[in-house]
C-alpha cells in the first residue's frame, strides 16, 4: 500500500509545499458491475488555508463511475466502433451520452494544455494543424498526451487529469 505524505505535495492553488493532513471522507465509486466505498483523504494548505481531496487517478471528480469505464465507453463511442447505446453494459444510455458530451467540450481545452507542457518542457508539440480535420476528438487527445510520455496511469484520461491539474490547472476529464 502506498503512503501518501502530505508534505511531499504542491498546493493546486498558491503552489507551495504546506499541506497537511485534514480529515477523510467515504464515497461510493462504481468500477464495472461492482460498487466499491472508498476513503479519500483531504488535506489542507497551511498558507493560502484552502483545502483539497487527494483523489487516486482511477477517479473523475464528481463522478460515480471509475473513470477506466468512463474511458472505455467514450473512446469507443468517439472513434465509432460501437454505437452509444452499446458502450457501456454497466450504464444507461443518457450517462454516456453525458460523458461524450462532457470530454468534447473539455477535450479542446486539455490538448491545448498539454501541448503547452510539452512545449514547456521537451521543446515539441502535437503537428495536429494539418491533420485535425481527419482526426476525431478521441485521436487528437491521444496524439497530444504522447508528447508527454508514459506513466503508472489506470487511464490515458487519468494520466491527463494528473498532468493538467498538476500544472494549477482547474480543467479534469
Amino acid at each position: 500500500m502506498y503512503k501518501l505524505d502530505p508534505a511531499t505535495l504542491l498546493c493546486p492553488a498558491c503552489q507551495t509545499p504546506s499541506l497537511v493532513r485534514h480529515g477523510a471522507y467515504r464515497r461510493s465509486l462504481t468500477w464495472g458491475c461492482e460498487t466499491f466505498v472508498i476513503t479519500v483523504y483531504r488535506v489542507k494548505c497551511c498558507h493560502c488555508g484552502r483545502t483539497h481531496a487527494i483523489l487516486p487517478d482511477f477517479i473523475a471528480p464528481y463522478r460515480h463511475y471509475a473513470l477506466p469505464d468512463i474511458e472505455e465507453a467514450v473512446s469507443r463511442v468517439l472513434d465509432r466502433t460501437i454505437p452509444v447505446e452499446k458502450a457501456s453494459k454497466y450504464c444507461d444510455v443518457s450517462t454516456v451520452k453525458r460523458w461524450v458530451y462532457a470530454f468534447k467540450v473539455k477535450v479542446n481545452t486539455v490538448i491545448g494544455l498539454l501541448n503547452s507542457m510539452a512545449i514547456r518542457l521537451y521543446d515539441r508539440a502535437a503537428r495536429l494543424i494539418a491533420t485535425g480535420s481527419s482526426l476525431n476528438h478521441w485521436q487528437q487527445f491521444l496524439a497530444a498526451l504522447s508528447l508527454l510520455g508514459s506513466s503508472a496511469a489506470s487511464s490515458e484520461m487519468g494520466l491527463a487529469n494528473i498532468y493538467v491539474t498538476s500544472d494549477q490547472t482547474i480543467v479534469f476529464l
